[in-house]
């Protein structure tokens, strides 16, 4: 199948076109100014009607997974508008499967990004495509640019492991590998038109067990864990701004925590669901 990518140079969109390139696919990977490291890269403008045409001629599917985790209200407004903009760009071109990427939550609409993410939702939902979303939780890999990666540099430089809000809330994380494959296995099946799944791995932790499971594998397994009020945290995390790793939103869905039913997916998509040791073994320290 001649299949479109957009967002598919970033953390999660590269294994992505790298699972669908193994399964034999014709990939076109959008880019705008990173390069990509497989496929065939199409320079393309989300926001030029001509532009997208021409990168999409002749394609039988399209994976969207642009996305910003942190920005302004309008920069998340830019986002839901892109997404608009290739939805009709993929009816112009007559493809006939449309895969999106969403997140775990993005029902509750709590936050600037669950809501750009409810908001792609329903274009693609109601555009009379051929549709599958997905609302993956935490994606587990050892690479920078990932969660793991990013609480891992926390963990190695912060003197105690800070549990936001009591560390009782729960997250499900799921190997990068899986998400990729789960958008693969959809374009070729059938069950998936039409569904949304939730993707999570099978094994659920508290932030506690979490933090105790990462300063592990840094090779820091006494470092203290020391509760830190959820108020307190946010409060600091806007103080800092950029300069903190977590934005204030990012902050009030982490502790929102994010799970789910993870077989529906592993059964439809035939996903292993990786352990979460094995998807981020690379940052064990020896």
């Amino acid at each position: 199948m001649k299949v479109a990518v957009t967002g598919g140079t970033g953390f999660v969109g590269t294994a992505v076109v790298e699972e669908l390139l193994k399964a034999g696919h014709d990939v076109r990977v959008l880019v705008h100014e990173r390069p990509a490291r497989a496929g065939v890269p199409v320079k393309a403008s989300l926001f030029e009607a001509a532009s997208l045409d021409a990168a999409f001629a002749g394609v039988e599917g399209v994976v969207h997974l642009v996305a910003i985790r942190r920005g302004a209200p309008e920069d998340f407004e830019r986002t839901v508008q892109m997404a608009r903009n290739v939805v009709d760009a993929a009816k112009r071109a007559g493809a006939r499967r449309f895969l999106l990427m969403s997140a775990n939550g993005a029902d509750a609409a709590s936050t600037p990004y669950f809501r750009a993410k409810l908001a792609m939702e329903r274009a693609v939902s109601e555009s009379g495509l051929a549709w599958t979303i997905f609302r993956p939780s935490y994606v587990a890999a050892d690479e920078p640019g990932g969660f793991d990666h990013e609480f891992a540099q926390i963990v190695d430089k912060a003197p105690i492991l800070p549990s936001f809000a009591g560390g009782r809330f729960e997250i499900q994380p799921i190997a990068r590998s899986d998400v990729a494959l789960a958008f693969a296995h959809a374009l070729e099946r059938d069950v998936a038109v039409g569904k949304t799944y939730v993707l999570v791995g099978r094994e659920r932790f508290t932030w506690n067990d979490y933090l105790r499971k990462l300063a592990a594998l840094r090779g820091k397994p006494k470092k203290p864990i020391v509760r830190v009020p959820g108020a307190a945290i946010v409060a600091l995390a806007t103080l800092a701004g950029r300069a903190f790793p977590a934005s204030p939103d990012e902050l009030r869905m982490l502790m929102q925590g994010s799970v789910g039913e993870p077989e529906p997916a592993a059964r439809e998509l035939g996903l292993p669901l990786e352990p979460w040791e094995r998807a981020v073994a690379g940052l064990r320290k020896p």
